[in-house]
Formats: C-alpha cells, sequence, structure tokens
C-alpha cells in the first residue's frame, strides 16, 4: 500500500481527505454548491474504501483438511519415488506395444502390469497421458481391481504439478469421481485404499483442496494394517501406513 505523501497525515498508507476550508454553503445552489457536494460523495467513497482495506481478511472457503497420517504417507512416498526415479532406462521400452483403442487399452490395463515408469515420458506422449488418465476416470468404481490402482500410481509419479488448465481439469475429474464413490463405499471394500490414494494426491499433491469438502473425516483414512499391506501391493515396499 502506498503512503501518503501530504504533510501531517496522521495514519501512514491512509488517504488524508480534504476538509472545508472556506466558510461555503454546501447546501447551496449553483455550480459550486454542486462542485463541494460532489467532493464530500467521493470523500465519503474514499473513506469506504480505506475502512475496506484495513478490514481483516476472510478466511478461505476453501476446505483445508488436515492430511491424516495415512495421508501424509502417500504423499512422502509419492515424493520419494518422483525423486528416485530413473527416468533414463533401457530404451526397449520404446518397443512396448501402444494400445490403438479404449478398448485395446482397457484390456491391456486389467491384464498386464503398467510398464516400466520411462514409457510414460519417452514412450507416450503427454496429451496421450492425460487421454490415459480420462479413461481411468470412466473406469474407476467401486470394484476397482488392485492393477488398475498401480496403473494409476505410476501415472501419479508420471505427472508433476506444473500443468496447464486443462490438463489439471482431466487429474481433477478423476479426483472428483473417487471422491465421489468414497462416499458411497463402506470401510470393508476393497477398493476403498484406490479411492483414498486417489483423493490424497489429487488434493493435497495437485492442490484441489476443495475435492475434500464434502467427504466425512473418517473416509479420509485407513488402519494402518490394511493400509500398509494394500500400500505396499500398490505403491510398492517401505510403504508406512
Amino acid at each position: 500500500m502506498l503512503s501518503s505523501t501530504i504533510p501531517g497525515a496522521t495514519h501512514p498508507g491512509r488517504r488524508t481527505h480534504m476538509s472545508q476550508a472556506l466558510p461555503i454553503d454546501i447546501d447551496s445552489d449553483g455550480d459550486l454548491g454542486n462542485y463541494l457536494r460532489g467532493l464530500k460523495a467521493r470523500d465519503h467513497e474514499l473513506q469506504e474504501i480505506d475502512d475496506d482495506i484495513d478490514a481483516p481478511l476472510a478466511p478461505p472457503s476453501t476446505a483445508t483438511c488436515p492430511p491424516s497420517p495415512f495421508a501424509k504417507n502417500v504423499l512422502q512416498r509419492l515424493q520419494q519415488l518422483k525423486f528416485t526415479v530413473d527416468r533414463e532406462q533401457d530404451l526397449s521400452i520404446l518397443d512396448l506395444p501402444v494400445p490403438k483403442t479404449p478398448q485395446e487399452l482397457r484390456n491391456y490395463v486389467f491384464e498386464n502390469p503398467p510398464p516400466p515408469l520411462p514409457w510414460f515420458v519417452v514412450g507416450i506422449s503427454r496429451s496421450q497421458v492425460f487421454e490415459i488418465v480420462g479413461l481411468f476416470t470412466e473406469w474407476l468404481s467401486a470394484t476397482s481391481d488392485d492393477n488398475l490402482s498401480v496403473w494409476i500410481w505410476t501415472v501419479f509419479v508420471r505427472l508433476d504439478r506444473e500443468m496447464e488448465a486443462n490438463e489439471m481439469a482431466v487429474i481433477r475429474g478423476l479426483g472428483k469421481k473417487a471422491a465421489q464413490l468414497l462416499n458411497e463405499v463402506d470401510q470393508s471394500n476393497p477398493a476403498r485404499f484406490t479411492l483414498n490414494m486417489v483423493v490424497v494426491v489429487v488434493a493435497y499433491y495437485y492442490g484441489q483442496l476443495d475435492l475434500l469438502a464434502d467427504i466425512s473425516p473418517d473416509q479420509l483414512d485407513m488402519p494402518a494394517d490394511e493400509g500398509g499391506e494394500k500400500g505396499n501391493e500398490i505403491m510398492g515396499e517401505t510403504f508406512e501406513p
């Protein structure tokens, strides 16, 4: 905020408003009276602006639910993998088949583990990666198996935070679908880990925190034994729930 340059200002950063210096009737008719009334109205508007500036900021409306222990470990594991993964592996991965239709890709995803991470970097284009994420959103359900979870997790490791708005919209769509399903499944549903993992990554890593607003807190955590077992299956060893 700019400081006032008017001598005698008593409030740094606050405008000093002009007071009437001559004994002129502001209610008088004529051009001068109209001019003075205009000055008074403008002075009142400026005071209202100053009051708005000095008012305390309202709390943000976006939900900022603190991450659970489960969420913290998912995010920690994600960061570890992004830091340690070797993206310059044997380029023979380029010989891996690239399914040409959504149905071929669905069959490939549900019948095979994901290729090595470098395939997602150099084997297919960035736009194809987001096409795959869009298909993940379509396929994600309350009966999703662990293999789909591994594919989704691998793509999360592939994609960093920085992306275009249309790309983020695709990631957000996946998180929104997972959040909706998470509210519908019970605590014993095997797909709950996958749904939880997707919501955690999309909300906390990709910054879509408002997705947490409509999810009950007990749905945003996993029991230590179940989380650890599933975590090691989907995200690799050393996952600590």
